[in-house]
């Protein structure tokens, strides 16, 4: 996966909701996951960047582990800050 973005679990529990599906468009900060941490708490997984999922790693009700790659995303490179 060149030029790709990994999205990274931030803690260790349960998938309980994906807000994506692949080849679908993300914006900055949109909600893309929801993980059910192993003490109970509810973890959003959100990142600054806009682009186009290129492949999802996990399934819903999967275990996952801090670290652990959630998704591929494929930045949209838009000039701009850069003259």
């Amino acid at each position: 996966m060149n030029d790709c973005e990994w999205i990274l679990s931030p803690c260790q529990g349960t998938v309980e909701e994906i807000l994506i599906s692949e080849e679908s468009s993300i914006g900055e900060w949109d909600v893309l996951f929801k993980i059910c941490s192993d003490y109970g708490e509810i973890e959003i997984v959100s990142v600054d960047i806009s682009g186009s999922v290129q492949s999802l790693e996990v399934n819903i009700g999967e275990e996952v582990f801090s670290g652990m790659v959630l998704a591929y995303i494929k930045e949209d490179l838009v000039a701009g800050g850069s003259h």
